[in-house]
């Protein structure tokens, strides 16, 4: 071995790793409140959240938007709207 180390050294190193630890017992943190305030931060940022996608999709521009579709697919013949939405019916996008 490259090293050499007294007889007793892994003894009395076991010895003072001991008494190290029964002197100084472990304290322990207690994490509910931080994992109480945790929850209220994350229920706030989720409720946030929602509130603006809630608000996106009832806006104005895309009630008007929805209109003017309406209105460009009632303009249509009969013909066209069939085929249209024969053609969009297994769309993945439009179905979900």
């Amino acid at each position: 071995m490259p090293y050499r180390v007294p007889d007793t050294f892994f003894d009395d190193m076991e010895r003072r790793i001991m008494a190290k630890a029964v002197a100084s017992p472990r304290r322990r943190r207690n994490l509910l409140p931080a994992l109480r305030r945790s929850a209220r931060v994350a229920g706030a940022v989720a409720a946030v959240a929602l509130l603006l996608v809630a608000v996106e999709r009832v806006t104005p521009e895309a009630v008007a938007c929805s209109t003017e579709i309406d209105i460009a697919f009632d303009s249509l013949s009969d013909a066209d709207r069939s085929s249209l939405l024969e053609i969009y019916q297994d769309d993945i996008f439009m179905n979900q």
